[in-house]
Order: structure tokens, then C-alpha cells, then sequence
């Protein structure tokens, strides 16, 4: 019969309380702490002689919950080591991690056998592009045991390798497990199974693959019974000869205790001996020590009862000196209220310097705008002086002018009068002429005047015309009277 190589009795050691196999990781996602760590990256990993040499030394060391550092070597805080690692076709990241039997190791267990399942999730350290691990940057340092994991199926299925925890009960555990695993192919009855299954933890491996050689025989028509009794038999009575042997071992190990326990009996009596003598000394010495205290005491108490005389004589002139302090105490109370008031005096004062201060720097600085303004207003008043400077020589000017026409005009009204006079005299001279000429024509005709108008402003020509109309006579030149033109109608001679 061959002989199977277990993978598992090659790894495992005396100090593993399980397994954990199963999903670690997803390239093909992003986590949910938003980081993608890539196919690329799992692969730079897995294919390093870095990560070889650290599986085959089992470096990659983890721990329950992330440590703040990747780089951490607090290996008291551990709990499991990784065995091995590699992603699959579909982007899935598997592991295989032992669970170490160390304190904290311990606290694992006891949480899984309470219930709790456990996560696991990676730990390294690298530069991030965008949300991306950087392949060329990411240095892996192994997976941690944790709750919410960062991938959602990063959590491995747990497998108790035994349930004793000493050494010599699990080798003889492993002894079965392999035994079992060898003669797997020699069973083939359910009912043989289901024995041998009795004598295992369901998560154990041993246990699956009786499960797994039980369901090929259900599907195998003919069931050949093999009677196991003699076999079972045999590995009982492997398991209680080596239980003799054990409680042999055991009772002479208690021997030992038992001789180990009269010599400490023996040596504890002889420190007992040795204190009670060391003891008395000590007491002896406490006794004169005692008597010197009381001796010591004596003496204090007469030096106590002088003292108490000298502290009488010290209360009495503390007394007086109390009353001079007291009458100080008023005068420093007086001066102190004096030196208020004064400092109440005074800092009125400082106020009031303060505000004049204030209202003098005020008034400077409207002194100031003043100044301004009276510069500006002196600079405006130049201007103005200088403009009425001009004006003054403007008027000046016209009234000069002024004056020279007043006289030109006074001159131009006395021409004015004199004509006026001349003209007034040429017009009355003018009528008179038109009179008599008016006249001496109606009297040529014989025309009364009285229905005639004649005016200074009567030319010649409206008068003849007047006369005409009003006696209705031809124009014949009369006797006497001639008419010449000399081309101004208001002129005629006679």
C-alpha cells in the first residue's frame, strides 16, 4: 500500500492549535478602505525570491488586529505564521496560516470556540497612485488575524488539529491521524466510518475525508461490510498501553515531587529555626532600645517642661507686641487707606491728563485741518485779490471810456440841440412859406382855404392836387404864377 505524503505533518509542530485556508484577498476589486491593490502587485509578490524565502523560514508572521508599523517584531503580540500563498486565475488570493500556541494565540482560539469568526487582512506598505498600490513600490509583510476585514470573503475556514495540549498526546494524535489516512482506501462500510469519525472534532482534516471516503461508498452499489472491531481493538489498546506508560511516568514524577517536598519541609524548618533565633537577637536589642527611648522620654519631658515656662514668658510679650501690632496694623490700615485715596486722587488726575492729553491732540489735529484750511482759504483770497486787482484796472479802464463818451456825447447833444433848433426853424420858415404860397394859389383861383388842409408837411404837389379837387378845374397856369420844377416837390417860386 503507498504511503501519502500530509502536507499538514510536515508543517505543523507541537506549539499549532489550528489552521486557517481560505480567501485572503481580491485583486479584481476595490476594498473597502479604497485601495486597489492589483493582479500586477500579487504577482510581483509571489514570484520574488523574497517571498520564497520567507515562506520556507516562515517569516510572514501575524498578529490579532494590525500593528501601527508593517515592519513590527513584537512577535509576543502573534498569533499565527503564513505557510503558504497564490492568487488564482480569477483574481482570488488563497492562503494557509498556522495558528500558534502563544497567549495570544490562545485568546484566538478561545474566541473562535465561543463563536467568533475571523477575518484576515494583508499588511505591507508602498506608495499609492490614485486609489492604486504601486507594484514597484508595495513590500508585503504577511496577513493579520481581524474582524471586518477590508475584502468581504477574506474569511478562511478554521481547522482544530487536536484537541489535547500536550506534546505526547498530539504525536500520538498525528500517529492516528496518519494511521487513518493510510488504511482510508481499505475501509468500505459506512457504519466503519461513522466509528472512526466518533473519535474525531468535526473541523479536524481526518474527519473530512472520512466524510469524503463515506459519501464515495454511498455511491458504490455493492457494500461490503468490514468488521474494524479487531482494528479498533488495536488502536484502544495502543492508546491504553501508552496510557500506563504515561501514569507510570506520572507517579514517579510525583515520587519526585513528594522527595522534593520533604527536603523544602526541611530546609523551610531550618529558616523557621534561624528566624526565631534571629528574632530573639532583634528583641533583645528592641528591649534596650525601649529602655533608652524612656530614659530619652524623662529627659524630654523636663526639657517639655521648661519649654512650656519659656513659651508662657514668649506668649505674654507676644501678646504685647500682638497690641503693637495691632495699633501698627491701624496705622498701616490708615496710611493704606490715605495711600488709596491718593492713588484714587491721583488716578483721577492721570484720567483727567489723559482726556486733556486727548482733547489737546484732538484740537491739534483740527488745529491742523484749520491751518489747511486757512491756507487754502489765504490762497483762494490771493486769487480773488488778484481778480479784483483786474477787475479794478477793468473798471478803471471803462470808466475812462465811459467818461471819454459822456464827454463825446455831451458834445454830440449840444450839435443835437443846435440842429434841432435850426431844424424847427427851417420848418416853421418851410410853413410859412407854404401859407403864403397856399394863399396866394387859393386866391388865384379863387379857393377858400378853409376847406384846404395845409401842413408844414403839405408838399406842393397834394396841395395843387387838394385845390384841384375842390374846385374841379383844369390845370391852366394862371397869370402871373409860373411853376418850376427844380425837382424837389416841397420847393416852389413865384
Amino acid at each position: 500500500m503507498a504511503v501519502k505524503t500530509s502536507i499538514k505533518a510536515d508543517v505543523t509542530s507541537n506549539s499549532i492549535l489550528g489552521t486557517f485556508e481560505g480567501e485572503c484577498a481580491d485583486a479584481n476589486i476595490t476594498n473597502k478602505n479604497g485601495l486597489d491593490i492589483t493582479r500586477e502587485v500579487w504577482e510581483n509578490v509571489f514570484n520574488s525570491d523574497e517571498y520564497k524565502e520567507a515562506i520556507a523560514n516562515r517569516w510572514y508572521i501575524g498578529y490579532l488586529g494590525h500593528p501601527e508599523d508593517p515592519n513590527c517584531m513584537n512577535f509576543q503580540d502573534a498569533c499565527i505564521t503564513m505557510t503558504e500563498g497564490h492568487i488564482d486565475d480569477n483574481g482570488k488570493i488563497y492562503g494557509k496560516f498556522d495558528l500558534v500556541d502563544t497567549p495570544v494565540g490562545r485568546i484566538v482560539k478561545t474566541f473562535i470556540d465561543s463563536g467568533v469568526t475571523f477575518g484576515i487582512s494583508v499588511r505591507g506598505a508602498g506608495d499609492i497612485v490614485g486609489n492604486s498600490v504601486d507594484p514597484d513600490t508595495f513590500v508585503f509583510r504577511g496577513f493579520d488575524i481581524v474582524t471586518f476585514p477590508a475584502y468581504p470573503e477574506s474569511i478562511p475556514t478554521f481547522t482544530e488539529i487536536a484537541a489535547a495540549t500536550d506534546a505526547e498526546s498530539r504525536k500520538k494524535y498525528q500517529k492516528i491521524c496518519a494511521a487513518v489516512e493510510d488504511n482510508l482506501d481499505s475501509l468500505n462500510t459506512k457504519e466503519s466510518i461513522e466509528v472512526i469519525q466518533s473519535c474525531f472534532a468535526k473541523q479536524s482534516d481526518t474527519y473530512k475525508k472520512l466524510e469524503e471516503k463515506k459519501a464515495e461508498i454511498a455511491e458504490t452499489e455493492d457494500i461490503n461490510d468490514v468488521d474494524i472491531t479487531d482494528t479498533k481493538i488495536e488502536g484502544l489498546t495502543e492508546l491504553y498501553v501508552e496510557a500506563s506508560q504515561t501514569c507510570k511516568r506520572q507517579e514517579k514524577i510525583i515520587a519526585n515531587l513528594k522527595r522534593e517536598l520533604k527536603q523544602q519541609r526541611l530546609d523551610q524548618s531550618r529558616k523557621e529555626h534561624s528566624m526565631k533565633r534571629i528574632m530573639s537577637s532583634q528583641l533583645a536589642d528592641m528591649d534596650q532600645q525601649l529602655a533608652d527611648i524612656s530614659h530619652d522620654r524623662a529627659v524630654a519631658i523636663k526639657s517639655s517642661t521648661q519649654l512650656k515656662s519659656q513659651v508662657r514668658s514668649l506668649e505674654n510679650t507676644l501678646k504685647a507686641e500682638k497690641g503693637k501690632v495691632v495699633a501698627a496694623t491701624s496705622k498701616v490700615e490708615s496710611l493704606k487707606s490715605s495711600i488709596t485715596a491718593s492713588k484714587t486722587i491721583q488716578s483721577e488726575k492721570d484720567a483727567k491728563i489723559r482726556d486733556l492729553e486727548s482733547t489737546i491732540k484732538s484740537l491739534q489735529q483740527e488745529n491742523l485741518k484749520y491751518k489747511q484750511k486757512i491756507q487754502s482759504s489765504t490762497q483762494v483770497l490771493q486769487d480773488k485779490e488778484n481778480n479784483i486787482a483786474d477787475l479794478e484796472a477793468k473798471l478803471h479802464e471803462t470808466v475812462t471810456a465811459a467818461r471819454s463818451i459822456e464827454s463825446d456825447s455831451s458834445n454830440r447833444d449840444a450839435e443835437i440841440r443846435t440842429l434841432t433848433s435850426e431844424l424847427e426853424i427851417a420848418n416853421k420858415t418851410i410853413a410859412e412859406y407854404q401859407d403864403a404860397y397856399a394863399n396866394l394859389y387859393a386866391s388865384a383861383v379863387g379857393v377858400s382855404l378853409n376847406n384846404v388842409p395845409v401842413t408844414a408837411r403839405t408838399s406842393v404837389s397834394e396841395l395843387k392836387n387838394a385845390i384841384k379837387a375842390t374846385t374841379a378845374i383844369d390845370d391852366t397856369p394862371i397869370e402871373g404864377i409860373s411853376s418850376l420844377d427844380s425837382g424837389d416837390p416841397g420847393l416852389v417860386t413865384l
